[in-house]
């Protein structure tokens, strides 16, 4: 069904990945080396078609990502109910790949960090989410060395004001990025528990269409199994 925000992903896709030999050697060699870092791994042919696209953005292999209609110049934009494992998942697949490493930051923590330093807090998460370089006259923003963040559990953080003021971290920290996404190509990631009904409830339609623009959608099934058993 088409909402607001993406057309959710179904199980139907699976079908659109069976003669793409590449992805499907990167598929089965990462379920071992994920079983070898967390025992519990585990996955299904139903969850098959939404880790393969992960893995495809990860990989960077041009003819996959395009196949699986994956943008590596964006990020990872990742949707399912509660502990499907979309976290888990997006932390071994860039491990795999030892590459496009990030740092994964609650967004619960965004807004306790708000609440004690306002504003400032968050320009760390946007316009100033890059490496630093002390010099003699201070420190420098290495324009050269982005930091990517993955914006983790993307609507449990609840409401918060500044000064009497409402304010929503997460649309003002993915305003700031978009920013830096338009200007210098900043990538980021986010999870979230919400569906697209209820995520496009919850944030702004300005917010949705920036992150149309700087992410692919991977949203699993309303019933998808846990990863982790």
């Amino acid at each position: 069904m088409e909402n607001a925000l993406w057309t959710t992903a179904s199980r139907s896709e699976t079908n659109t990945t069976s003669n793409v030999q590449d992805i499907d050697e990167i598929y089965h060699r990462f379920i071992v080396f994920a079983q070898q870092q967390l025992p519990q791994f585990a996955t299904d042919e139903m969850n098959k078609l939404f880790i393969q696209k992960v893995l495809a953005y990860f990989s960077a292999n041009q003819a996959v990502c395009q196949r699986l209609d994956i943008d590596p110049k964006k990020g990872l934009l990742l949707m399912g109910p509660v502990g499907c494992g979309k976290t888990t998942l997006i932390t071994l697949g860039s491990a795999f790949f030892a590459r496009q490493r990030f740092c994964i930051v609650t967004t619960r923590l965004i807004r306790q960090q708000f609440m004690k330093d306002g504003f400032s807090a968050l320009l760390r998460y946007g316009s100033e989410s890059y490496r630093v370089k002390h010099l003699g006259y201070g420190p420098v923003l290495q324009y050269d060395q982005p930091i990517t963040y993955c914006l983790d559990d993307v609507g449990t953080e609840s409401p918060v004001k500044h000064f009497g003021n409402p304010c929503n971290v997460v649309s003002e920290v993915v305003l700031e990025r978009y920013d830096q996404f338009v200007r210098r190509g900043l990538i980021t990631h986010l999870t979230t528990n919400l569906d697209a009904e209820a995520f496009s409830q919850r944030y702004h339609l300005r917010i949705r269409s920036r992150l149309r623009e700087m992410c692919n959608l991977i949203a699993f099934p309303s019933d998808a199994q846990d990863l982790r058993r």
